[in-house]
């Protein structure tokens, strides 16, 4: 799985450049999202969906009004545009591989059967990658904080019918500033409101957008697509899939859950904040330490691992002692599916001591052709067939049974 700490990191750049209007957060957003693209691409799709709702939420707030003020969707787009100038030399550069690799390899594109293979079903957003902690707590925080602002507090009330009624807010805030001093506090706590109302919505937009597109291109429920009179019901992934660039190379739609997560939280927060301002300090402490219990549970401590040798095998050293130019192949070849496949990741990490190439590896994909040639291998053996495919790819030499010895 990738590293979250780029994700997590822009989006919070983001939201102080849309709230403070400071260029140095755009800046820091940019230098995140470029390290992001060079660690692994898919989560920088999840940072555009989530930075493209951020803004897309602000239209229709007072902004609008003036759409060249600071924070306004228009503002925002065109700093976006001139401050991304001096990143997109060095984001062209780290594309270019992924570009290579689709002009080289086609099996690059992955079909989208595969999509619908790899992406979550109806029931398995309760049972696969959930946490029963999020989920109960976003419906006991969703359902609390619409009894709580309607009993206490009339300016949400007043806030939603305003949304329906677009002109009519913006006259009252027009009226509130001219009415001394104390309309024009109450003009400030209406703006702070309507930019706290626009994030909340924008949450919303990204926990339904990124819970749909985890459903990937057809909707499933127990492992089987769900039809209406004998007819798949298509999902949004699909037209992405066809239609927005490099969406044709990812297999797993089911990791957008993982931004699904990031808003749930976020919207708990919004929902409890009143509530939660208006407990004693003992009792915030014991409500924190029961959802840190119950998040520690839910964990299923200790992580299991995989066990490593940090004593390399005398064999390596013999490794160590060939040419430079020498690859080897380490026998048996073990993919993604099979059994003890982590060997491969080992085989990888003592690589970095012995400093050859080798052919393999471990990684969830695997071309049709490799997958061909190690079932052959697995099978056959060194048979001269084999051999001559392995020596087509460089290899020299073959370490079976932790003995090296040449092809």
């Amino acid at each position: 799985m990738f590293s979250l700490w780029p994700l997590l990191l822009s989006i919070y750049f983001f939201i102080r450049f849309q709230n403070e209007n400071r260029i140095v957060f755009l800046n820091l957003y940019f230098l995140t999202v470029t390290a992001q693209i060079a660690e692994s691409i898919f989560p920088v799709y999840l940072i555009f969906f989530a930075s493209i709702s951020l803004v897309i939420a602000r239209f229709g707030t007072l902004n609008q009004s003036n759409p060249e003020k600071p924070g306004s969707p228009r503002h925002i787009f065109l700093a976006m545009t001139k401050y991304s100038l001096p990143f997109l030399p060095v984001w062209i550069f780290l594309l270019f591989p992924y570009f290579q690799l689709h002009l080289s390899l086609p099996e690059a594109s992955r079909p989208i059967r595969d999509a619908a293979h790899f992406s979550l079903g109806l029931d398995e957003v309760f049972t696969k990658y959930h946490s029963w902690t999020t989920i109960l707590l976003f419906l006991v925080s969703y359902l609390s904080s619409h009894g709580w602002s309607q009993n206490h507090y009339p300016i949400l009330k007043r806030l939603r019918k305003a949304k329906k009624h677009g002109l009519r807010l913006l006259s009252e805030f027009f009226a509130a500033r001219q009415d001394g001093f104390a309309a024009g506090q109450r003009a400030i706590r209406f703006s702070k409101r309507i930019r706290m109302n626009s994030d909340h919505l924008a949450w919303k937009i990204i926990f339904f957008f990124s819970l749909i597109m985890s459903l990937g291109p057809v909707l499933k429920i127990f492992g089987q697509n769900f039809r209406i009179f004998g007819f798949p019901i298509p999902l949004p992934y699909a037209l992405f899939y066809y239609l927005f660039p490099g969406f044709t190379g990812f297999r797993t739609p089911s990791r957008f859950i993982v931004l699904t997560l990031l808003a749930a939280v976020i919207i708990i927060g919004f929902y409890l904040k009143p509530l939660f301002e208006k407990l004693k300090l003992k009792t915030k402490f014991i409500f924190i330490l029961l959802l840190l219990s119950l998040l520690l549970l839910e964990a299923d401590l200790p992580l299991k691992g995989y066990p490593v040798n940090i004593n390399t095998h005398p064999v390596y050293e013999q490794v160590k002692a060939l040419p430079p130019e020498a690859v080897i192949l380490e026998l048996p070849i073990k993919l993604w599916n099979m059994p003890d496949h982590e060997i491969e990741s080992i085989r990888s990490l003592y690589s970095l001591t012995h400093h050859h190439r080798r052919l393999g590896g471990f990684s969830g994909f695997a071309t049709k052709t490799w997958i061909d040639l190690v079932e052959k291998i697995n099978t056959h053996g060194l048979n001269p067939e084999n051999i001559e495919k392995l020596k087509s790819f460089g290899v020299t030499h073959v370490i079976e049974n932790n003995t090296l010895s040449p092809l």
